[in-house]
């Protein structure tokens, strides 16, 4: 009589959370830019700040302010975001404090700083920072050409264009560096602005220092000895105008 063998059912693996296959993919996506955007990653440099005192707090102390378990995975790809945005220090091994650029956006002293605070944080992005130089001034092209762009021209991977484009979109809209006009996004360039955190584009450097060039030509007797004074003080009027409106520099 043959003997029956026994067979045991198949061994249950448990269920992934939804927390696990985030922390894998913060793992093994390496991606260069936050991946949470500006409001997002602020959450636990506030709760640093309104739970310790802004005083430095330990990696499992700081889950705790957040109410979460634990300190890898999701954890870890938040305080990546918030580091890449510069609003983490990192004073010793495990141990993190809100930088003071994140002061400057939750603890303002005064009516500009927040939102200064929050452009800061826009050109301290990795890959951030640049889509935001690449377009500013200018409508994002349609989705199609717009994910191109991030995969040919800023290296980032397809499966990550679409995380990218939320990230990048929802920051700039903190930072208030979009504006939206029926179905176009155009890149606001602050540059301009006296006192903005956006440095001037080459492009408008170079155009402020062929205007300089002109306007003094107009003025100046084209003997070489007023060529060389005029030369001189371009780089001074450059200097003093790149970050204001000509109106502004004519009174100079």
């Amino acid at each position: 009589m043959a003997s029956s063998k026994k067979t045991s059912a198949p061994r249950k693996l448990p269920a992934k959370s939804a927390d696990d296959i985030a922390g894998r993919r913060g793992r093994s996506g390496a991606a260069k830019y936050p991946r949470h955007s500006l409001a997002a990653a602020l959450r636990i440099p506030r709760a640093i700040l309104d739970q310790n005192a802004g005083k430095e707090a330990t990696l499992a102390e700081v889950a705790g302010f957040i109410g979460v378990k634990s300190t890898s995975g999701p954890f870890n790809v938040e305080i990546g975001s918030a580091t890449k945005f510069g609003l983490l220090d990192r004073p010793s091994s495990g141990r993190l404090r809100p930088s003071e650029l994140a002061k400057k956006i939750l603890r303002p002293q005064d009516p500009r700083q927040e939102l200064q605070g929050y452009r800061e944080a826009v050109m301290l992005a990795p890959q951030i920072a640049d889509v935001y130089n690449h377009y500013r001034g200018e409508n994002l092209p349609d989705d199609k050409f717009f994910a191109n762009a991030l995969t040919d021209k800023f290296g980032l991977p397809a499966e990550n264009v679409a995380e990218f484009k939320s990230v990048f979109i929802d920051t700039l809209e903190t930072a208030q560096l979009l504006a939206r006009h029926n179905d176009k996004i155009r890149i606001v360039d602050v540059s301009g602005e006296e006192g903005s955190a956006v440095p001037p584009s080459q492009d408008r450097l170079e155009k402020l220092g062929k205007a300089v060039k002109s306007r003094c030509e107009r003025h100046v007797f084209r003997h070489d000895a007023f060529r060389r004074a005029t030369w001189q003080l371009l780089r001074e009027d450059i200097r003093a105008c790149c970050f204001q409106d000509w109106p502004a520099c004519d009174s100079r």
